[in-house]
């Protein structure tokens, strides 16, 4: 499977020019540790006596499919360290996915997406575990750096937060624009821990739970209808870990790669359909 991964990010990484970090592994065993990047983005200046970002050494559950790490310095010298930790799919009535479910008839049952017709179509949810913790000895976050979080596209049929992850509407401000509750992207305000749960429908009757695998997951920077001043902040040592179970569900596909160009770390299936930052 090594030779496997070695491959996709050697296809795949020189055509992106300004792209850097590729790096996706697979995870040996539970708990595993992220790798070193292989490739880290140089920081904003700093004033001196920065803090030094440690590797998160966290075990992962056992239903885990999927580690993103990397770090965030802002220009105040602010260091973030970022994780997100992709939990299996599981049938809305698993004792596991049916508190995601819950979640998401509260936020969306008001006419889009109620528990009667999750239970209907046999919805499935997945979970995106996000932290973004303030490192060791690190001055305050700026409170203007947000970031969006993926995944942003419309894969799948919902997307529910919780925790310190808040969704907001966006649109162009056309005549009639509208985003669906369910719809609506997720964010962090900064240093934080949420979670995003990422529901659809059964299409085949078999639950293969393989839906997640073709999302991209990670931080961005870069707002819906606003780009950041890459000059306020680097992230830098972006990396993708697969589980042996996510080797089983799916990942990775053909079309995977890590993309860390500055002011985001995303890993997985690029999102070409949709445009994240409208």
């Amino acid at each position: 499977m090594s030779a496997r991964f070695l491959r996709i990010c050697a296809v795949v990484a020189l055509p992106l020019l300004g792209l850097t970090g590729c790096a996706v592994t697979p995870a040996a065993s539970q708990p595993s540790a992220p790798p070193a990047s292989q490739a880290p983005s140089a920081a904003p200046a700093a004033p001196s006596g920065t803090p030094t970002p440690i590797p998160t050494t966290d075990a992962l559950p056992a239903d885990a499919l999927l580690e993103v790490t990397a770090t965030a310095t802002a220009a105040n010298g602010a260091v973030l360290n970022l994780r997100i930790v992709v939990l299996r799919e599981r049938l809305w009535s698993d004792p596991v996915a049916l508190p995601r479910a819950k979640a998401t008839d509260k936020r969306c049952g008001g006419g889009e997406l109620d528990l009667a017709t999750i239970k209907q179509s046999k919805f499935a949810f997945g979970e995106a575990d996000y932290s973004a913790t303030l490192a060791e000895g690190s001055v305050a976050w700026p409170k203007n750096l947000p970031m969006l979080l993926a995944p942003y596209g419309n894969n799948g049929a919902s997307r529910t937060a919780a925790g310190d992850a808040y969704q907001k509407e966006y649109t162009l401000g056309g005549p009639g624009d509208y985003e669906p509750m369910c719809a609506q992207r997720a964010f962090l305000p900064g240093q934080g821990d949420g979670q995003v749960y990422l529901g659809s429908p059964d299409t085949t009757g078999a639950h293969p739970f393989h839906l997640w695998s073709r999302e991209v997951y990670g931080f961005d920077f870069n707002l819906p209808n606003k780009k950041v001043n890459p000059a306020s902040v680097v992230v830098s040592d972006c990396v993708g870990t697969v589980t042996p179970l996510g080797n089983t569900l799916g990942a990775p596909n053909a079309a995977w790669v890590i993309t860390s160009s500055g002011v985001k770390c995303l890993v997985g299936d690029p999102e070409v359909q949709n445009k994240p930052h409208n």
